[in-house]
């Protein structure tokens, strides 16, 4: 079952994670992306985890308009996304 609202912290806009993906991606407005990441885990992967092959679905789905492969990068780079080394299954931290 899908989850009908997620909390995010209001302190997340100034969070090391948040700050390094707006460099890494150098955009002021990442944090965006990170909201739509969790929205579509929370309907689509209420595990947190996802298989590589849904990582374009997940850039689409984060209204990514950049290189393909560039924002799960950034997110993996930030903290805020995990690859688990023995399946390559995406996992988001602390989900």
């Amino acid at each position: 079952m899908a989850f009908d609202w997620f909390r995010v912290d209001s302190s997340f806009v100034d969070h090391p994670k948040a700050m390094r993906l707006e460099v890494e991606l150098s955009d002021p407005n990442a944090i965006a992306y990170v909201v739509r990441l969790w929205s579509w885990l929370s309907r689509f992967a209420q595990s947190g985890r996802f298989a590589p092959i849904l990582a374009a679905h997940v850039e689409i789905a984060c209204k990514w308009r950049g290189e393909k492969g560039a924002l799960v990068a950034a997110l993996c780079a930030a903290g805020l996304l995990d690859i688990d080394t023995e399946s390559g299954d995406c996992a988001a931290q602390d989900w």
